[in-house]
């Protein structure tokens, strides 16, 4: 499938993706492909915000940069995928492994700190079938729907409906 346009350099799972190294025209990029229709949803909204990061802080004038979408579509008919800029460098975490905080964590997080005060003050466009949802309305469906999903003794063992309460009174300070 890729090898009509791209080289691939490298092709490994990432759990709810295949994920990839592959070059076009000299150019080395990534390469993410979701494995259900559920996660092509959200990969689709990384795309758009890949988009609409891109047009509102342009790379020449910030240090934050968020990967140039360089092509997208659907594997056979219905799993999106994205390709991307390729960034090289370390992780900020590894995963999966212990819940051990990285030292490039630990130096980065004042820029992290930076970029999220930064998305927060973006004029972002929501571009799916909930924008006519209250943000909150949405988050409580959307929770309620996971928690729908959970296992019944697996509910009961961990206590779940407690989380689900401290989101149900937390709401109106979303």
């Amino acid at each position: 499938f890729l090898e009509k346009k791209y080289r691939v350099n490298d092709l490994w799972s990432g759990g709810r993706h295949v994920l990839g190294s592959i070059k076009h025209n000299n150019k080395d990029l990534f390469f993410k492909l979701a494995t259900t229709e559920g996660i092509s949803a959200v990969t689709k909204v990384e795309y758009q915000w890949n988009e609409q990061f891109n047009a509102l802080v342009p790379r020449s004038t910030s240090q934050f940069w968020v990967p140039q979408n360089y092509d997208t579509g659907y594997y056979k008919g219905n799993l999106f995928y994205l390709i991307i800029d390729k960034f090289d460098g370390n992780m900020l975490s590894e995963r999966p492994g212990e819940r051990v905080i990285s030292q490039i964590f630990k130096n980065s997080i004042s820029e992290i700190i930076d970029f999220s005060e930064l998305i927060q003050n973006l004029p972002l466009q929501t571009q799916n079938e909930q924008e006519d949802l209250d943000h909150r309305e949405w988050f409580l469906k959307k929770t309620k729907s996971w928690y729908q999903s959970i296992s019944e003794n697996i509910r009961r063992h961990y206590h779940v409906a407690d989380l689900l309460q401290i989101v149900e009174d937390g709401l109106p300070n979303l």
